[in-house]
């Protein structure tokens, strides 16, 4: 075996053994200079000092104190890396969190508990829950990434967020034992919660649960979903789609307006439109009576969240019809 000293909290030296490349510490696989261009949906072919691939977790918490002692703290945590774009080589070591599995649990109140590993691919674990005819996640299909990234974020996407069926999360403090958050604790919003707040860079998402409707309630209120399923909503609500119906249009709309990513590297649709005050917004509607606005909550009618696309688009027809 080859030894490996470190000074990080004066820890024990870690004991390994050497192979192409690469290393293995107590059955956790250790790479060395690793290319990293699979793992980054921009393709980019940087390398990292060390890149440990967690897939079980139980193995976690080993791999953050390898980590940490390899690199004397330098390390980061990586799901489907469409959030993220290197610059160069990185000089730590990147944790990638490849456990997966979903399991389902019946709540018999016409509802399914399911869970998911934090490795999962978001759009498998729709797709997952479509195609059993579960209602909850069907308007998120496509968005790149993995389950463990969808809370930090609070993904969303045609008029629905991941928090609305949102039942709990299971994870490790950075500096204390694993827990449990409920929703509650969670604190979503648009685009924000408590992982991007008080725990920003402190806590890592291991397992997600959903609470999923087994009955039909489709939620078709976005523009394009509207346009896509006029034929059938004008038949009544008897008609209406089905859940695995609803996210393959979802998904054909975004491949639409969006490349593979396999083909042309990007970041996927990601942007978080502009917060009003109620009175902000109430001057802007008074200046441009049919620039869409919509409410950051059905409940709340304080603030309001307005598209800057679309702000774009009325500015270039305003401008068009001044000509």
């Amino acid at each position: 075996s080859t030894l490996i000293y470190s000074n990080a909290r004066k820890a024990a030296p870690i004991r390994g053994r050497f192979f192409y490349g690469s290393f293995v510490i107590d059955a956790l696989k250790i790479y060395k200079n690793h290319d990293l261009s699979r793992y980054n949906t921009f393709g980019l072919g940087v390398q990292a000092a060390y890149f440990l691939d967690v897939n079980r977790e139980d193995d976690l918490p080993r791999a953050i104190e390898t980590a940490d002692e390899l690199t004397q703290g330098k390390f980061m945590f990586l799901g489907g890396g469409s959030n993220v774009l290197f610059c160069g080589d990185y000089k730590g070591a990147v944790i990638r969190l490849a456990f997966g599995g979903i399991v389902e649990h019946e709540t018999g109140r016409g509802q399914v508990l399911v869970e998911a590993g934090a490795g999962v691919g978001w759009h498998d674990l729709v797709t997952y829950t479509t195609q059993r005819g579960w209602w909850g996640l069907e308007n998120l299909a496509l968005i790149p990434g993995r389950v463990g990234a969808a809370p930090i974020q609070n993904i969303g996407a045609y008029g629905v967020e991941q928090g609305d069926c949102f039942e709990s999360l299971s994870g490790i403090p950075l500096n204390g034992p694993p827990c449990t958050y409920s929703k509650e604790i969670c604190a979503f919003a648009y685009r924000n919660s408590i992982f991007k707040q008080e725990l920003k860079n402190n806590f890592v998402i291991c397992r997600v649960r959903y609470l999923l409707d087994t009955k039909p309630n489709p939620r078709l209120d976005y523009q394009d979903l509207k346009v896509r399923f006029a034929d059938v909503l004008s038949k009544g609500r008897a008609h209406a789609p089905s859940s695995d119906e609803i996210a393959n249009a979802v998904a054909s709309i975004r491949r639409s307006k969006l490349p593979d990513p396999a083909q042309v590297g990007n970041a996927g649709s990601f942007f978080k439109n502009p917060i009003l005050t109620k009175e902000q917004a109430d001057s802007l509607k008074n200046l441009h009576p049919t620039l869409p606005l919509f409410a950051t909550k059905p409940e709340d009618d304080t603030k309001g969240r307005h598209s800057p696309a679309r702000r774009i688009n009325y500015a270039l027809v305003c401008r068009h019809s001044n000509y």
